[in-house]
């Protein structure tokens, strides 16, 4: 079985609510 699509999943959803909480703008400086 392949678990790729759910870590993908989750990356997207994690880096969605980085985005959404301003860690781009910070990380960016």
């Amino acid at each position: 079985k392949s678990y790729l699509p759910f870590s993908l999943g989750l990356v997207v959803l994690v880096s969605g609510l980085l985005i959404g909480l301003g860690a781009v703008p910070f990380m960016g400086g």
